[in-house]
């Protein structure tokens, strides 16, 4: 939300009467709003930069459809998409660089302390430099579609191996906790003053399993 407007996850800016002010033609947007630009990820491949009243800025070509959101950190823009690659261009819409995983991802990475973060469907959770170098990852048992979050210097991430992780900064695994579903996770601002209670909860188990590793270091 934005001046007033609202920026859904559907190609549209309506605002709080829920008038449609502008949409784009295209499906399968999920919308960041920074700086007085909307910047959306198409089912056409491209990552399109938006003035908030729907004038065209610039568009960036991908190999697939940038599903997730766009991060914005100091004059750039980083997101990821389902052509294995996660991508970085300037708030111009200049190519900065790109960082390969092994599939595709829709999870929008997160800025902590000069650090990306971001999941891959390769079953791996990055860490990369701002400049797209690799620092760490951390293996688990099914994809990661959902957006990892932090909160008390800990990064939470959701796997389709039906686990909630919790890991250092630095990638060091702390805990995780098994659902009954093999389903990915996603954690909103609003649940994160839980997180606090969660690791002094009776149903919480703590462990480090063997299937699940930290290869901090380890390139791919």
């Amino acid at each position: 939300r934005t001046n007033g407007h609202l920026a859904t996850l559907f190609p549209t800016v309506i605002d709080e009467s829920f008038n449609e002010v502008w949409s784009l033609d295209a499906k399968l947007v999920e919308a960041s709003v920074n700086d007085g630009f909307v910047f959306c990820g198409c089912s056409d491949r491209h990552m399109y930069a938006l003035t908030l009243d729907g004038k065209f800025f610039w568009k960036f070509l991908t190999g697939s459809w940038p599903v997730g959101a766009a991060r914005i950190f100091n004059k750039k823009v980083y997101f990821s998409s389902y052509d294995r690659h996660i991508y970085c261009v300037s708030a111009g819409g200049a190519f900065r660089w790109r960082y390969v995983t092994g599939k595709g991802t829709e999870s929008t990475p997160l800025i902590y302390n000069n650090t990306l973060y971001v999941g891959s469907q390769d079953t791996n959770f990055y860490a990369l430099t701002l400049d797209g170098e690799f620092k760490w990852r951390f293996k688990t048992n099914g994809g990661i579609n959902a957006s990892p979050t932090v909160h008390g210097s800990k990064i939470y991430i959701g796997s389709f191996d039906g686990n909630l992780y919790c890991l250092a900064p630095d990638g060091e695994f702390l805990w995780r906790f098994q659902t009954g579903f093999g389903d990915t996770f996603a954690i909103s601002d609003a649940t994160k003053h839980l997180l606090d209670k969660l690791e002094n909860a009776p149903f919480m188990t703590f462990f480090k399993p063997e299937t699940t590793q930290n290869a901090k270091g380890k390139k791919l």
